[in-house]
């Protein structure tokens, strides 16, 4: 939605700034009760009540605190505060759909913390900060948004059906299938759900499956794989990896624990624990045990993280690779073995992570576990390879060993297998991969100097963080002042736009972007036209229509590489659908029409009413809520809408 909706609210930011710095450290310190206390005080006398409680409501946003303190609020601070909210939200929607994602939760978060806790507000909030955080791969948080926006309103559908994709990333079908029953409950004519609740009862009803490699390379937004091979296929040759992996290669420990040495065999996936729990069984240990290993110097070192044991093996193998080499002998094996010894202790040695986390993201990230990273169609021509090798391969499904194989025999099977017919269609898979992985680099590259430019434009604004960016006075400021390094700046964003595309013609992200930077270098020469006279004014404002065009015919051109799927989908204000990519392109394109009609009018041009109805048909089109359409609306720089009657009537044509 459109995000240049004043919400400053001068005074009342004054006067927190100015009583900041009395409370200090004190409200991180103290209980609720103390705050009150130490408040009423004289050295607080001269402190406004009401602003006391704004700056309570806001440092203890609690439900039940909340609600009394703003029952004691004035009602212009509280209008203040919701529009503010308001408008970060808006921002925030429009980062979230250029897909800064991080940017997104920032504003989502700053509009969360002013909102009125159960209003309808803060349950879209909530709401969207979930789709965020399903974007980042964090389904648990998700989950807890999505949970305060049902606190506050139960039967919310697009909370129920982003908490059920939550739930399916963790596998948790039963709770999933129950969220879709809800949300089908509350509108029974929708096929969609309907059509994903029979897909989540069949779910529900099957085990709980292990966890399976992961994709690598590549964004590739809703694309399938390439090659033909059902799902049943893939997930036998996943599983036949990981059982290769698991069992092709041991680890040899020689222990020596009281004189006595035994030799114990693990995996390579061994962690500290499994060392220590084999070698107290395998003597019979019942105490703690510390485990050591002698390094170059002869000294002990103690063992107690997989890193350890890692470093361990290199130790070794740099042993045998040199007695190896004073015998003018080869190594005996490539893994060599570790010998180790095991004293019984009265102290545990707990295992030490190998990535050591804050606590915050300890409590609130799932739980990590080992994957593998590889792509389908990697995974597809080895086993075509092996194979292709036939008897040469091993029987028992180990790995290859080129020393057993032959090099020579390996290159040439390897030449046979990439001029099979079954090769072609995993080259062709490989080829988009790469493709798309280049094309990514390029774009991301661009990035780089968008954000520069957005560093500048942020640079010049108001020097307060209440999370407001592109405030008409930063964008003024900017315009006035850096308007050579912004366009140098955007050019070589654009430049770098243009080269993903001709790496990956239908990677949709590039234009999407750059329509969003001519976009934002329209409104910029909008401000510089305000600010000068005679030609260089004209230039201005001629500058300004060409970048409004060309945002358009960027997202136009996005809209085109979309799949007839994502394209001819029809979107509505509860569809889940309207945080998809066809959702966020008719959102921007839109913004530029909305902003358009603003320019038009401070203009005298008798024509911004026509922008101001093609916006909104965006918005409608993009399955906006209402609500959102008519605030827009009642913010418009031409005052046309100030009512809301008007603004609902015309939101609603």
């Amino acid at each position: 939605m459109p995000d240049n909706v004043d919400t400053s609210n001068t005074d009342a930011s004054c006067t927190l700034a100015d009583i900041d710095w009395k409370l200090g450290r004190l409200t991180a310190s103290l209980s609720l009760s103390q705050l009150h206390r130490v408040l009423s005080s004289d050295k607080f006398a001269d402190i406004d009540e009401s602003l006391v409680r704004l700056q309570l409501h806001l440092e203890h946003p609690s439900s039940n605190r909340r609600a009394k303190k703003n029952a004691g609020m004035p009602s212009g601070e509280i209008a203040a505060f919701t529009k503010k909210s308001q408008q970060l939200k808006l921002e925030a929607d429009v980062l979230f759909a250029k897909g800064d994602q991080g940017g997104a939760l920032s504003k989502y978060q700053k509009a969360q913390e002013l909102a009125l806790r159960g209003s309808s507000e803060f349950v879209s909030i909530a709401t969207n900060k979930a789709a965020v955080y399903l974007k980042l791969q964090q389904p648990l948080l998700a989950v807890q948004e999505c949970d305060n926006a049902l606190d506050a309103q139960s039967d919310f559908k697009p909370a129920l059906l982003r908490r059920a994709t939550a739930y399916e990333k963790l596998e948790k079908y039963a709770e999933a299938k129950a969220d879709v029953e809800r949300a089908l409950a509350s509108d029974p004519s929708d096929e969609t759900v309907r059509g994903r609740l029979d897909k989540l009862k069949s779910l529900a009803e099957k085990p709980k499956r292990e966890a399976r490699p992961a994709g690598l390379g590549g964004s590739g937004i809703g694309r399938q794989p390439a090659q033909k091979f059902t799902k049943e296929q893939i997930a036998a040759m996943r599983a036949e990896l990981l059982r290769q992996q698991q069992q092709s290669t041991m680890f040899t420990f020689d222990v020596t624990c009281e004189g006595e040495v035994k030799s114990i065999k693990l995996p390579v996936q061994l962690r500290y624990s499994d060392l220590v729990n084999a070698i107290k069984s395998e003597f019979g240990i019942e105490k703690y045990v510390a485990v050591k290993y002698r390094d170059f110097d002869g000294d002990f070192v103690t063992i107690t993280s997989r890193m350890d044991l890692r470093t361990a093996l290199t130790n070794f193998a740099a042993v045998a690779e040199r007695e190896a080499k004073e015998k003018n002998e080869k190594p005996e094996s490539a893994i060599p073995v570790i010998h180790v010894t095991a004293f019984a202790s009265d102290v545990e040695f707990v295992e030490t992570p190998e990535n050591v986390q804050p606590q915050e993201l300890q409590e609130n990230d799932e739980i990590n576990e080992d994957v593998i990273e590889i792509d389908e169609w990697l995974l597809s021509f080895a086993a075509l390879f092996r194979r292709s090798l036939g008897d040469a391969a091993p029987k028992d499904g180990s790995q290859l060993e080129l020393r057993t194989v032959g090099l020579d025999k390996c290159c040439e099977v390897l030449e046979q297998t990439v001029g099979m017919p079954e090769a072609q269609g995993l080259l062709v898979a490989a080829t988009e991969k790469f493709q798309e992985a280049a094309a990514t680099a390029i774009f991301n590259w661009g990035n780089t100097y968008a954000c520069n430019a957005r560093r500048i434009i942020d640079s010049c604004g108001p020097s307060e963080d209440d999370g407001a960016s592109s405030s008409d006075e930063a964008l003024a400021a900017a315009a006035k002042k850096h308007m050579a390094a912004l366009d140098a700046d955007y050019e070589a964003a654009c430049e770098r736009f243009a080269a993903a595309l001709e790496i990956k013609p239908t990677y949709f992200e590039a234009p999407i972007t750059w329509g969003q930077q001519a976009f934002e270098r329209g409104k910029l020469y909008h401000h510089l036209s305000r600010q000068v006279e005679g030609g260089e004014k004209s230039k201005a404002e001629r500058i300004t229509d060409e970048m409004f065009a060309l945002a358009i015919i960027k997202y136009q051109d996005a809209m085109g590489m979309l799949s007839p799927e994502e394209r001819d989908v029809v979107l509505t204000e509860k569809c889940e659908d309207s945080n998809g990519v066809k959702a966020q392109i008719l959102i921007l394109w839109g913004n530029v029409l909305y902003e358009q009609s603003q320019v038009k009018h401070t203009r005298g041009d008798k024509n911004w009413r026509d922008d101001s109805v093609a916006a909104v048909a965006k918005f409608n089109e993009a399955g906006c809520a209402k609500q959102d359409i008519v605030r827009a609306l009642m913010n418009h720089s031409s005052g046309e809408w100030k009512e809301e009657a008007e603004a609902v009537k015309t939101a609603n044509a």
